[in-house]
């Protein structure tokens, strides 16, 4: 499967996920979900940001996600991660003009409708 695909799908579980108000983002955030998914709430799956500057904060994200037996995916770039969870601007042409990045996010549970559970198949097929 091409990374293009994955990458495709990843943005519509994100997407949906923040339509469901499902997602966690940034380091307190994510943190804070992560440690809350012992037991029942469990987290479904977390994002990292390869290029994240921080080699504590990529170091503190990888512990917890081990800890707590949650999946992690990691991503090329935080601009690339914050621009799919739609923390920038675009110009009149459609190009991003302003794009806040973002180190890592989690979904704390994955879309139940039948579009979600295309992409989480395919997601889960790449972990």
């Amino acid at each position: 499967m091409s990374s293009t695909d994955l990458n495709t799908h990843l943005q519509k579980l994100l997407k949906l996920a923040s339509y469901e108000d499902k997602l966690s983002k940034g380091l307190h955030e994510v943190c804070k979900a992560l440690e809350s998914s012992s037991g029942e709430k469990k987290v479904d799956l977390c994002i990292l940001a390869e290029d994240c500057d921080a080699p504590n904060y990529k170091q503190l994200v990888s512990t917890l996600c081990k800890d707590y037996k949650v999946k992690i995916l990691k991503v090329k770039s935080r601009k690339e991660l914050g621009e799919w969870l739609g923390f920038c601007t675009y110009d009149v042409n459609g190009k991003v003009r302003k794009n806040r990045g973002c180190s890592a996010v989690v979904i704390k549970e994955f879309s139940k409708s039948e579009e979600g559970q295309t992409a989480v198949n395919i997601v889960k097929q790449h972990l």
